[in-house]
């Protein structure tokens, strides 16, 4: 199966680079060589060679790697049966019906879907949340959310636990992503599986969707490295932790990596247009019981 991973999995290949560094004497330095019979210091040539191995990857490595931002690999195992059942394909469009059942935790990329009214409630839904601070950060310590309509807030665990949704989408990350504490990859990972926890341990009879980063505009603070490399580490996180992975970024990608014109809506937010195709994307996208999805189309990927 292709997959982000598998593009840049690499076998060893050496390459040696041999310096051969020339030392000259210079006369009337430290003498090396005498001359018995004059007493004069000869002109004396010393070589030395050094050999230096560098190391990189190629194509017949099986184990899927990810930067933890400090140039460093951190290699974790993904076969492809773990990343078929982690991974959603494409399904039919499942309609409102579905996405009826969803509790969608954004942060403020999103979180127009309430804000502009996108579902079928309204700007009143109570089926979209974020932070408390109007974002929604994978990192903090605190992952509370703001219940507008009852004017409070509650740790997200308690608003799982106490609503059970059938489906739990998180479509976070982008805010650590733009934040002057932007976390390591590594880090960012962790939180963000402990943020899966949590969801899991107050309501398990829940199916979590650990959606990717959408790309950024070409004005906002998200590289496309950045939104890449923690790409991968929610995908690992899902792996990790055992629910499943929604890639939506390859949707509103333009050919140069950023995010399509169309869907910007200015403020690091989508516009309607990008709401819409949001939601399209996770109607067309459903976990099943026993491959993590039911492969009705072909993989995005």
């Amino acid at each position: 199966m292709e997959t982000a991973f598998n593009r840049g999995a690499l076998a060893v290949a050496s390459v040696s680079l041999a310096l051969a560094v020339t030392l000259s004497s210079c006369r009337g330095g430290t003498p090396s060589d005498t001359d018995a019979e004059s007493g004069t210091t000869a002109d004396t040539t010393s070589a030395q060679t050094f050999s230096i191995s560098f190391t990189f990857p190629s194509d017949a490595e099986t184990s899927h790697r990810v930067s933890d931002g400090a140039g460093i690999d951190l290699e974790y195992d993904l076969d492809d049966a773990t990343l078929r059942k982690t991974r959603l394909v494409q399904t039919v469009d499942l309609g409102a019906d579905y996405t009826d059942r969803f509790l969608f935790v954004c942060d403020h990329v999103a979180y127009g879907l309430r804000s502009l009214g996108m579902l079928d409630a309204g700007r009143g839904t109570d089926q979209v949340v974020t932070g408390s601070g109007g974002s929604f950060f994978v990192s903090s310590p605190s992952t509370t959310v703001y219940l507008p309509n009852d004017d409070k807030t509650v740790t997200l665990a308690e608003l799982v636990g106490e609503k059970k949704p059938e489906y739990i989408l998180l479509a976070v990350g982008a805010a650590d992503i733009e934040s002057e504490t932007k976390p390591s990859d590594v880090d960012f990972r962790d939180k963000y599986i402990a943020l899966i926890e949590s969801v899991k341990s107050a309501s398990p009879d829940s199916d979590v969707i650990c959606m990717s980063i959408l790309p950024g505009s070409r004005s906002s603070e998200m590289s496309i490295y950045d939104v890449e490399q923690y790409n991968k580490m929610i995908l690992s996180a899902a792996a990790t932790s055992d629910v499943y992975y929604l890639d939506a970024a390859s949707a509103f990608s333009s050919s140069s990596g950023y995010l399509r014109e169309e869907y910007d809506g200015g403020s690091s937010r989508l516009s309607a247009t990008g709401l819409l195709k949001l939601l399209e994307v996770v109607r067309t996208h459903r976990p099943s019981v026993d491959s993590g999805a039911t492969d009705m189309g072909t993989d995005t990927e």
